[in-house]
């Protein structure tokens, strides 16, 4: 019996691993980029507010895949979704780099942005539906390995960017992306096993255009209108509370739709939100993507802003929250396998608050070692937070929910971290301008803190270990 438990166990890091690599580049894709802004505006001859696209484009095709995933991995099998994203990424990176003009490269990014997608939504459905083939259950350290792209990110995405930028052309932030992909399709190939693939006839269902149209325009549209609003605009502009009310309105017909309310057919399965484990996780990424985002867009403005610091060096003061993330990851999972998900990110969301609670103490303070290990600390608690809340949204729901509740659970941790920065960006515009004061971010720093602190509240809800 030892001896079979050793091809399986070095099957399943061999699988893990291919997934790992595959999500290493969109996972740092957005963060390499944003530091070639001013680049692209050099290149291209353009102003902030067009090269501001290269970003967006990338991101809107990112949410917009995300419902489009989980109808594929039921009727095709993770396995081909996730050579498929691969694919799809890897092309978009290589036109990308060979783009002539700006309108070019803003739709080759529509095309990366949509098997990054694929790609960040299987990277939790995927490695739970390998766990479960081999009859694994305890899935919270399998989650925390596979999360780790999503922690290396932040981290290696700037520097990367920025010793890119320092050497070469910006075309080499894209073709970067050309060894890492080829190795994760060979290795996909080789390592993933077919399990994933085994799709019955009768499974697969039709695809939902009416669903899927309405949805992905609702998300466009609420994602566009809280961009803006993160980019100073106020909120009663016609492009951004037009985008807004636009996006509620096309939402709301989505869920009148008939073909929503039919679960066996619906593009994305709401009847999941009647699982109290889907609901609670749910609500909870939606308020740690606030946590997340919101805090990498205030953090760097703060400093620029209260020590005059540069934007890559506002960008690199981010690296002690990132290197505390990635050394909670890993106890996290072990934690939420042992104690629960609900106690694990429910102290996770509280660290945070508390940590966030200490840019009000310490303002406008220099760089120093307070600030550095303040913001080492704030990463270990966010490293508390994705795995237990993924891990907890499983609880109790059927081997073939798994894809269908990835899609709902990323969605809202997306639109979650659009609606942080939207509402922190909107507290950092209404406080007077034109003063290097620390106290026109207090607002924006209770914010945070009240978004966690909501994080923590929906985290209570998560079903016990037991239950």
């Amino acid at each position: 019996m030892a001896k079979n438990r050793i091809p399986k166990e070095n099957s399943i890091n061999r699988e893990l691993a291919a997934v790992i690599l595959g999500a290493l580049m969109p996972s740092m894709d957005t963060t390499i980029v944003a530091i070639g802004i001013s680049t692209f505006m050099e290149s291209f001859h353009a102003g902030e507010t067009a090269v501001q696209w290269v970003s967006t484009a990338y991101l809107l095709a990112l949410a917009v895949a995300i419902p489009a995933t989980g109808w594929a991995e039921e009727n095709y099998g993770g396995k081909h979704c996730w050579m498929g994203g691969l694919y799809i990424f890897l092309i978009g990176s290589v036109l990308c780099a060979l783009s002539p003009i700006l309108p070019v490269l803003i739709l080759c990014r529509v095309l990366q942005g949509f098997g990054a997608g694929f790609l960040i939504t299987l990277l939790t459905s995927l490695p739970v539906g390998i766990a479960r083939s081999r009859g694994i259950t305890q899935t919270g350290n399998i989650m925390s390995t596979v999360m780790l792209p999503l922690s290396l990110g932040p981290i290696l995405g700037p520097v990367l960017g920025g010793i890119v930028l320092s050497v070469t052309s910006w075309h080499w932030l894209f073709l970067i992306n050309i060894p890492c992909g080829i190795l994760a399709i060979i290795f996909s190939k080789k390592w993933l096993g077919e399990e994933t693939d085994q799709v019955k006839p009768e499974q697969r269902r039709p695809f939902d255009f009416p669903g899927f149209l309405l949805l992905a325009g609702s998300i466009t549209a609420l994602l566009l209108g809280m961009t803006e609003i993160s980019q100073g605009k106020g909120m009663f502009r016609l492009d951004t509370g037009g985008g807004l009310l636009v996006g509620i309105i096309l939402l709301i017909i989505f869920l009148r739709l008939p073909s929503t309310r039919d679960s066996g057919n619906a593009i994305v399965n709401i009847h999941l939100l009647k699982y109290r484990s889907v609901a609670a996780a749910s609500a909870a990424m939606f308020f740690a993507g606030g946590t997340l985002y919101a805090a990498q867009f205030l953090f760097p403005l703060f400093w620029q802003d209260t020590l005059n610091a540069s934007a890559l060096e506002a960008a690199f003061m981010l690296l002690p929250q990132g290197v505390g993330a990635l050394l909670t990851r890993t106890a996290a999972g072990r934690l939420t396998d042992k104690y629960g998900g609900h106690i694990v990110a429910t102290g996770g969301f509280l660290a945070c608050v508390v940590t966030t609670a200490a840019f009000l103490l310490w303002g406008n303070a220099d760089h120093s070692f307070w600030l550095y290990g303040i913001l080492f600390a704030r990463g270990l608690a966010i490293g508390m937070l994705i795995v237990p809340i993924t891990t907890s949204a499983f609880q109790g729901l059927p081997d073939l929910a798994v894809p269908e509740a990835t899609v709902i659970i990323r969605a809202f941790q997306q639109v979650g971290g659009s609606f942080g920065t939207a509402a922190v960006a909107a507290a950092v515009s209404s406080a007077a301008s034109g003063s290097s004061n620390a106290s026109d971010f207090t607002l924006s720093i209770i914010l945070l803190m009240v978004i966690a602190a909501a994080g923590a509240g929906c985290s209570l809800l998560f079903p016990s270990k037991k239950g």
